[in-house]
């Protein structure tokens, strides 16, 4: 998806990026709320990122606490 999210911008010739957020402290949540909490947290910010992420804009989870959009 990203290559292909690239592609389309040098075609159309317009900027593309990969911003990567990050839940800072994310473990201590899931360590000491537990996991379903954890998950709940990470439910709420792909809702946020998704939300602040054009349509046309892919937002995807990377890895435990990473998001790109």
């Amino acid at each position: 998806m990203l290559n292909g999210q690239l592609g389309r911008g040098h075609q159309e010739r317009s900027a593309a990026g990969v911003p990567d957020d990050r839940l800072d402290n994310f473990k201590l949540v899931n360590d000491n709320l537990g996991h379903h909490r954890g998950d709940d947290l990470l439910r709420l910010a792909a809702k946020v990122i998704r939300a602040n992420c054009r349509s046309v804009d892919v937002a995807a989870r990377y890895g435990g606490d990473e998001f790109l959009c």
